[in-house]
């Protein structure tokens, strides 16, 4: 039964200074994407941080200091291991570029987490829902509904055009599947058609990873509903099974729509690549390559690599390109070594202990180790390691364990 068509976005609690902080913020993380690639992109983000840090302040003061946690102590790590590197990198330009990028993205952050640390989880995840919402929106207008429906009909893919579509897929496939679990609790018409608004660009992206992370992401929260739930023995796995039953007719369902196939038939390329079994396409290929590359540099340069941002110069030597290896453990043990590796990822394997321990006290741990486990999953098709939205996701991840362990206290105190 749908209860509710207010915007979900604005909670009723919160005061009218709080909703502008949460668009604010929702415009942010959406701002990530849509400017990408608009070189005064920056300059419209830094604007939105810190007018949402001055209505912060506004209302809380000024206590950085306070709340330096987890968050900013990898950030920092990241950044002064990129920014040494220089001392045995091939490039020292490229080193020095990436450790600066993170040390701004450190201060900008630093800026949005204080704004958040009093602030309940929930609001975070309906505003990372809603900036996919948004740029669903933004997309569909842009690129217009006409050429996206000729687009999946032609079982063909969005071209490249205000950024990049596989991010663009992901982060509306990530929208639905927050929407689902917020769903199984409180039915939102807004929330359900604007679903489907991500879906069609989900769809007309033809990104794998985007397919790839909604299937996972569906998959897992309708697991984890009866998981959470009070039955127990045979009645729960009942319920698993036909949870998982009710949602493989509902993606079969849909992989049989036209607007599917060109996702599908990627989707064979990549399975084909995987196993050694099948027709790869060229995508694929050349992906595997570049994986191929970073991880020959890394058993050549096992401990610190060829410095950081310098995974490019491989792609260059050997295929003429300039870009990144496209996968983030390659990128990282290419240009880091086992130390890079290490840097990079010790903070999920922290933050994966920490929320497992919440799953069955706290209810949005559940969500929490999900955005962990996709970022772990997706980083093998992906570099993420200078990405915004991913440092906005750890953010939430670190604010998390940081309000849980701050009530922790407060019951042993």
């Amino acid at each position: 039964m749908i209860r509710s068509c207010m915007i979900s976005l604005f909670q009723e609690e919160i005061p009218a200074s709080e909703k502008v902080k949460d668009l604010l913020t929702t415009l942010l993380y959406a701002s990530f994407i849509i400017f990408s690639t608009d070189i005064n992109g920056v300059y419209y983000m830094l604007i939105l941080i810190l007018i949402i840090y001055l209505i912060h302040f506004k209302s809380q003061g000024i206590s950085l200091a306070k709340h330096v946690g987890i968050f900013h102590k990898y950030m920092l790590g990241i950044s002064m291991f990129s920014l040494i590197s220089v001392l045995w990198a091939r490039n020292a330009d490229y080193a020095i570029e990436k450790g600066v990028t993170l040390f701004e993205l450190l201060i900008a952050f630093s800026l949005l987490y204080e704004a958040y640390s009093k602030v309940a989880i929930k609001r975070l995840l309906l505003i990372v829902m809603w900036s996919g919402f948004l740029l669903s929106i933004y997309t569909i207008c842009f690129v217009g509904l006409g050429n996206l429906r000729e687009t999946m009909e032609e079982a063909g893919r969005m071209e490249n055009s205000f950024a990049n579509v596989n991010v663009i897929g992901m982060c509306c496939s990530m929208s639905i599947f927050i929407a689902s679990s917020f769903l199984q609790k409180r039915r939102n018409i807004v929330d359900i058609l604007l679903c489907f608004t991500c879906l069609i660009v989900v769809a007309a992206s033809g990104s794998r990873k985007a397919l790839i992370m909604l299937v996972i992401g569906l998959l897992y929260i309708t697991l984890f509903k009866p998981y959470r739930s009070k039955k127990k023995g045979f009645s729960k796995i009942l319920t698993i099974f036909f949870s998982i039953c009710s949602l493989l007719i509902v993606i079969i369902l849909i992989s049989k729509f036209v607007f599917f196939e060109g996702t599908l038939d990627r989707m064979d390329g990549l399975i084909a690549s995987l196993t050694g079994k099948g027709e790869e396409d060229s995508s694929s290929m050349i992906r595997a390559y570049y994986r191929l590359l970073g991880f020959q540099q890394f058993y050549e340069t096992p401990l610190l690599g060829i410095g950081m941002g310098n995974g490019r110069l491989l792609a260059f030597e050997y295929t003429g390109r300039d870009c990144y290896l496209h996968c983030n453990y390659a990128e990282i043990a290419a240009n880091g070594g086992m130390v890079g590796l290490l840097v990079v990822y010790w903070v999920y394997l922290k933050l994966l202990r920490s929320e497992i321990s919440l799953l069955k006290t706290d209810p949005n741990a559940a969500m929490i180790l999900l955005f962990i486990i996709l970022n772990l999953i997706l980083d093998y098709g992906k570099v993420s390691y200078y990405s915004k939205d991913t440092y906005f996701i750890l953010m939430i991840c670190c604010l998390h364990i940081d309000s849980c362990k701050k009530s922790l206290y407060k019951k042993v105190c």
